[in-house]
């Protein structure tokens, strides 16, 4: 477990809406970082800024509930 499960582990006891985007990036953006893939994160962001804090509807599809093991 460790580091590379902090995320996964904290999400869980969360009891509000968030969304979390894990990779194998170094300390950078995703749509920049090393060693990829490259993935663009801002539209997301910004959608779900939307929806959780101006009250527009969401238009992307649901997402999966994380599991950890």
């Amino acid at each position: 477990m460790g580091y590379r499960d902090s995320i996964p582990r904290m999400v869980q006891q969360i009891h509000a809406p968030v969304r979390a985007l894990l990779g194998p990036w170094n300390h950078s953006e995703p749509d920049a970082a090393v060693p990829g893939p490259v993935v663009e994160w801002r539209d997301q962001a910004v959608e779900w800024w939307n929806q959780w804090l101006k009250g527009a509807p969401a238009h992307t599809p649901g997402y999966p509930k994380l599991e950890v093991t």
